[in-house]
């Protein structure tokens, strides 16, 4: 499942119902204030029912038990060592996405490194996505059948592309991949339909499977560097665009 972490308005993170950034007694303790009726603190219900109750607070001691998971602006990370990933959740990501380059978490701050395999797959209510350059992976079927996204950003400092991460996205019509990117896996970009002008800024090409634009629009325009274009017309994958155009 796709992903959108919170209930909580306006709180930055998670069962951080005292609003100080992190997760901890204190936030427990105000949610026992709620349920008194000692606070008028909108932020208590953790997990998303609707009401204040004891479940509350189980929910933050089962996010302080799991301090590698949590969730900060609408969107769901795992961490590790010093930096984080995109995860999925529970419920739909939706809208217009802006993921940023780091977070803050209890304190920490993370660099954002990566996107799950998964992570946005069949989020159909999702528009747009925009990845920042401290992203150096897209894992597999990471955005798989996002049919309603129409605007997709790629920053320098991408390195991968995974299997199928952007499969089935019908409402792409153009993309831009950075020149930064070393690897580009089998079914990437497959059966986005309406996909009609793929612009690569890698200086060198590598040889792709036939099948990452299979399925694209018919007659797609692949726009490449300047003194290019006989690179890109020699090179298994890209070769299969009829039209190659350099920029």
């Amino acid at each position: 499942m796709c992903s959108l972490c919170g209930t909580i308005a306006n709180a930055q993170i998670k069962g951080d119902v005292t609003g100080d950034g992190k997760v901890n007694d204190a936030d427990i303790d105000e949610v026992v204030n709620i349920i008194m009726g000692d606070s008028a603190n909108p932020y208590g219900d953790v997990n998303g029912d609707s009401r204040v109750n004891i479940g509350d607070i189980g929910a933050i001691v089962n996010i302080m038990m799991d301090p590698t998971h949590f969730c900060s602006d609408g969107l769901n990370y795992a961490i590790s060592n010093d930096h984080v990933s995109v995860i999925s959740g529970d419920s739909e990501y939706q809208g217009n996405i802006t993921i940023p380059e780091r977070v803050t978490y209890n304190g920490v701050t993370y660099r954002v490194t990566s996107i799950e395999g998964f992570a946005f797959y069949q989020c159909r209510s999702l528009k747009s996505v925009t990845i920042p350059s401290s992203v150096t992976s897209i894992g597999s079927s990471a955005f798989e059948e996002c049919t309603a996204m129409t605007s997709l950003t790629l920053s320098d400092g991408l390195l991968s592309i995974g299997g199928s991460s952007f499969e089935g996205c019908t409402g792409l019509s153009t993309i831009t991949i950075p020149g930064t990117v070393t690897s580009i896996a089998l079914n990437a970009f497959k059966n986005c339909s309406n996909l009609k002008n793929v612009t690569t800024e890698i200086q060198t090409p590598f040889a792709i499977l036939d099948n990452v634009f299979e399925g694209i629009a018919s007659g797609g325009t692949l726009t490449v560097p300047q003194g290019t274009k006989s690179a890109y017309q020699s090179t298994a994958g890209w070769n299969k665009f009829t039209n190659i155009v350099e920029a």
